[in-house]
Parts: structure tokens; C-alpha cells; sequence
């Protein structure tokens, strides 16, 4: 589900931002195969950044509970041990000290030389963080962008001008409307 919803995101802002869908594509065909293997999952640095910057704006768990596994202290506030924490990587991605104009779609935040998912260590947590963060993050990475990779291949896809999804947040992050996508086949 979590790979869905993330996928499903991610045609949407590439419906919605052309210039971004072209530079995937033109990644994706200079990789000269219709296929990724295991080893240019890294390369694909353009697909990388769009994929970052929509896991930050639609994490596809907007919240992630945890339990506190001893009391602890935290901003003055006793937690004790046994109670239910929330991390919520919905509220954490959209704020500004860690990504100025966080309602913008922007992957080259996660470029290098601005690395705004770095100001904090906890700051880009759609796979959670520290030493709890998903252990499936490398597959569903592996798998988000085999799927897109061939998408971008074959597909030029769009919303209408104007569009803008509804989000329904729980229990995953998905369009309430069923995202009207139009694709044509290259």
C-alpha cells in the first residue's frame, strides 16, 4: 500500500509539472535499457529527487505510532514508559525552518547543494527515523523507481490545468477521487 500511494503521488506532481515528467524521461531513456537493474537504482539522480520531494509532500503513513519503551522527558513534558508517541512525518515535512515554502513542489531541495532533508536528522522521515526507520526503504526505493522508470518510458501522462488532488490521510495517504490521469502512449 505504502508503494501505491507513493507511486500514485508521484504521477500526480509529474502530471502537474511536465518540465519535471520530461527530465525523468529523458533520464530514463539515457539509460539506453527499458529496464532497471539493481545497480542504476542510484543513477537515476532527477527520478531520486522527484521521488524525495513527493515522499515529503504526501509521506504515504502521515503519521507513524510508536511506544515509549521507558518514561523519558521532552520539552519539559514526562512521557512515561508504555505510552503511545506519534511521529508524524505530515507535519514534520511541512515545516518551514526545515523546507522554506514547503506547499511548493520543489525536488531540487534534495539536491546536494541545498540537502534541505539534511538540516536535521529527523526532518525527511517517510520511512521513519534513527534506528527504527523502515527496513524496507531500499525495496520500496528499488520498486518505486522500476515501476516510474517504466511509466516515463511509455507514457506521457496529465491532469487537467487546475487540478489539484484530494488527500484522504488515514489510514494511508491516497486521492479521495480516484486521480483523474490522462495517459498517452508515446
Amino acid at each position: 500500500d505504502t508503494t501505491t500511494s507513493s507511486l500514485t503521488s508521484m504521477t500526480y506532481e509529474l502530471a502537474r509539472h511536465p518540465e519535471w515528467q520530461e527530465r525523468v524521461r529523458e533520464e530514463a531513456f539515457a539509460l539506453g535499457k527499458p529496464w532497471l537493474d539493481f545497480e542504476d537504482v542510484e543513477r537515476q539522480k532527477t527520478l531520486t529527487l522527484v521521488m524525495k520531494e513527493t515522499l515529503r509532500r504526501y509521506p504515504p503513513l502521515p503519521v507513524i505510532p510508536r511506544i515509549a519503551e521507558r518514561d523519558f522527558e521532552f520539552e519539559g513534558r514526562r512521557v512515561p514508559a508504555g505510552a503511545m508517541v506519534i511521529v508524524a512525518p505530515i507535519h514534520t515535512h511541512h515545516m518551514p525552518e526545515w523546507f522554506p515554502a514547503p506547499d511548493v513542489f520543489d525536488p531540487e531541495r534534495f539536491a546536494p547543494e541545498r540537502a534541505e532533508h539534511e538540516r536535521h536528522t529527523h526532518a525527511w522521515i517517510p520511512f521513519g527515523g534513527g534506528p527504527h526507520h523502515c527496513l524496507g526503504l531500499r525495496f520500496a526505493e528499488t520498486q518505486i523507481k522500476s515501476v516510474m522508470h517504466q511509466l516515463v518510458r511509455r507514457y506521457r501522462f496529465r491532469v487537467e490545468p487546475g487540478y489539484r488532488m484530494p488527500v484522504q490521510q488515514a489510514p494511508i495517504s491516497k486521492p479521495r477521487d480516484g486521480l483523474p490521469v490522462t495517459f498517452e502512449r508515446l
